[in-house]
């Protein structure tokens, strides 16, 4: 298995996994995710059983316009060394941009075994670590695909400006008023995004 410093996000929902399937072909599964913060990517991980060595696992970061695959971002492989129901990962170096959406793909052996979510059962989108919005299972970067796998993504949220400003000015304030429905607020001028 591979791994890198950073944060490991495990992209499934908080229920234990209720299916296992095995396909007879190569097929690529994933999912398609929305980077609610910057997030750099260092590998990305798929839970299978492998049924032979030796083998490759390949992982894939295309541009998403919603569940709708676009351009190959990203790519890399990394051979397969055990027969166990694990989580194996493929290096892999690319940053996700905040609000922007992407499909996150393996392109898993026929003969290999791998668990899943049927989509129907579960909420989605459904947000982890706060950092990425999982919006639907993919298979053959088909949304209409039912199945949600087993995805893990390690990496590190880049860092971000403070998210809350306090308008109110420095110290504690001085007055405290009722209000009759009145309308409140302050005109700003933005001196950056």
């Amino acid at each position: 298995a591979y791994s890198c410093d950073g944060a490991r996000l495990e992209l499934i929902p908080n229920t234990p996994p209720p299916n296992f399937a095995t396909d007879s072909f190569d097929v690529e599964r994933g999912i398609y995710v929305t980077a609610i913060k910057n997030f750099d990517i260092c590998a990305l991980g798929y839970k299978l059983q492998v049924s032979s060595l030796p083998r490759t696992l390949e992982a894939r970061i295309y541009a998403a316009n919603g569940t709708t695959r676009g351009a190959l971002l990203a790519s890399g492989s990394f051979p397969l060394s055990t027969f166990s129901n694990v989580v194996q990962f493929v290096p892999i170096d690319y940053t996700l941009e905040a609000c922007k959406d992407y499909e996150l793909v393996f392109v898993i052996p026929g003969g290999d075994s791998w668990e899943w979510w049927h989509e129907s059962g579960i909420a989605e989108p459904f947000d982890i670590g706060g950092g990425i919005r999982v919006r639907d299972g993919s298979a053959n970067g088909d949304a209409l695909n039912a199945a949600l796998p087993h995805i893990e993504v390690i990496g590190t949220a880049a860092p971000s400006p403070a998210m809350l400003t306090d308008l109110g000015g420095p110290g504690s304030p001085p007055y405290l008023a009722p209000d009759d429905f009145q309308e409140r607020g302050i005109y700003v001028r933005m001196l950056d995004t």
